[in-house]
């Protein structure tokens, strides 16, 4: 009998542990109201811009001291600083608020503004944690020295509003094609293209892991986009590691979308298909097999560039460029059609400094199917952003099919004079009239027209560095 009556003792004892109130005491309340500036709550707060809250403090005890608070704010929003009145001092430790000497009596209030940045997507509700309050000015003492909490009297809300954005952080940079895209020219294993999200203040949101998608904005070349094209954000970045376009063009962009942001389009870029990089004061080639013409006649028609090294004291490094079908169509009064009309060659180096030498190769099947087929009628129908001498009896026209990529419209065009011989100068007052004849034709110029033990036709052509003509460089057919 005894033995039962000391087991019910124990068990009534140990309910009474866990309902009995601690000693911090439920009878020293306190209450916390964070609101606007206007005391309105909840409190709000747009994402990406720096706003000031109040957290109002309450003594309702009887007749203890309200003397010291931690008040922690939610990870979510950055303190950039905070300020109490009527007394007190509030130092910042990340994102604690240490609040000291309060000295709030029984019944008094003490008012903490603090300045605070948003960041985020959407709107969401954050709730700050109940602070951990003492009597003492300090912060110092035990448990029982603690203030109690009254929820219900409190507003510990605050809502933070915004719509974020996407932006590149690496941009996609000039590739060849079928060749991966990065931020650094012509260079697979360059950073890879990056997208990050950014608030309404255009700073990262390291919490998002937003799923971003890329898509090709600008078609410029009619191309396909391949590889990992959706990412889910890391710390609020996406890289792309492995895109490629299948098609060359001037001009492409990539479009950047998610569910969560506003979406972006990245700077222009291009896809070449032939990209050679070229040393200082050492001439480099490239070449490029003319696809359309060998489909449509036979063989092996191509066009070999060189870039000659410029002058001793210039900076002539860069990429030698070289693709097909760039601009839309080209074609020339006076020109015997030999390459193709998709073969329209577009040619550029990144320094300017360089002139090209261009030897266009035509397979003698395809020299072999035109009745008129002596080396002598070989000709260069060529288009530049620029005016230049054509070939005598064949005015500089405007080429009205030209769809603006390599550069800017207008294009003019025309067949190419001789090296050194009298060439058609355009009167610039009357676009397509002849002017004066040049007694000496130079850059852009053939250098000759031959044929080669095997009967395939060659034109040589000199074509001047970009810089000195409008930091362009041309296009042409043959």
């Amino acid at each position: 009998m005894l033995k039962s009556i000391v087991r019910a003792f124990g068990a009534v004892a140990a309910a009474l542990l866990l309902v009995a109130p601690t000693a911090s005491g439920a009878d020293k309340p306190y209450s916390v109201v964070v609101s606007n500036l206007d005391l309105s709550t909840p409190a709000t707060l747009v994402s990406g811009q720096q706003s000031d809250l109040i957290a109002t403090y309450r003594n309702l005890t009887a007749q203890q001291q309200l003397g010291s608070s931690d008040l922690t704010v939610p990870p979510a929003l950055q303190v950039i600083g905070a300020t109490v009145a009527p007394r007190g001092t509030a130092t910042v430790v990340g994102n604690v608020i240490r609040l000291r000497n309060l000295a709030v009596p029984a019944g008094g209030a003490a008012a903490v503004t603090v300045t605070l940045q948003a960041s985020g997507c959407g709107t969401q509700t954050l709730l700050w944690p109940a602070p951990v309050t003492k009597q003492a000015n300090d912060f110092n003492g035990t448990p029982g020295n603690d203030l109690n909490f009254r929820a219900s009297a409190s507003d510990l809300r605050t809502v933070v509003s915004g719509v974020c954005a996407l932006r590149f952080l690496t941009q996609p940079a000039d590739a060849r094609t079928s060749q991966t895209i990065t931020g650094s020219r012509f260079d697979p294993a360059g950073p890879p293209v990056a997208v990050e999200v950014v608030d309404g203040g255009g700073a990262r949101v390291t919490s998002s892991s937003a799923s971003i998608t890329l898509a090709i904005g600008t078609n410029a070349g009619g191309g396909t986009l391949a590889g990992t094209t959706t990412v889910q954000a890391t710390s609020g970045v996406a890289s792309f590691t492995n895109l490629s376009i299948d098609k060359p063009g001037f001009g492409y962009t990539l479009s950047a979308s998610s569910p969560e942001a506003t979406s972006t389009v990245s700077d222009p870029f291009a896809i070449q298909q032939v990209a050679i990089s070229c040393a200082e004061d050492v001439d480099c080639t490239g070449t490029i097999p003319l696809a359309g013409t060998n489909q449509a006649g036979g063989g092996s028609s191509s066009v070999q560039v060189t870039a000659i090294q410029g002058p001793g004291l210039d900076v002539d490094t860069g990429f030698l460029t070289i693709s097909l079908g760039f601009g839309g169509s080209l074609d020339c009064a006076g020109y015997q059609e030999l390459a193709a009309a998709q073969d329209v060659t577009t040619v550029d180096f990144t320094a300017l400094d360089r002139e090209k030498q261009v030897v266009t190769t035509i397979d003698k099947r395809v020299v072999n199917a035109t009745a008129n087929n002596g080396a002598a009628f070989l000709e260069k129908c060529f288009g530049a952003p620029y005016r230049f001498d054509t070939k005598l009896g064949t005015p500089l026209a405007v080429n009205a099919a030209y769809l603006p990529g390599p550069y800017p419209a207008p294009e003019y065009k025309g067949l190419l004079p001789d090296c050194g011989k009298a060439a058609q100068r355009d009167d610039p007052s009357t676009p397509a009239v002849d002017g004066p004849v040049v007694a000496s034709a130079g850059p852009p110029c053939v250098v000759y027209r031959k044929k080669n033990q095997a009967g395939d036709g060659i034109i040589a052509s000199l074509l001047p560095a970009g810089q000195a003509v409008e930091g362009a460089d041309p296009r042409f057919r043959s």
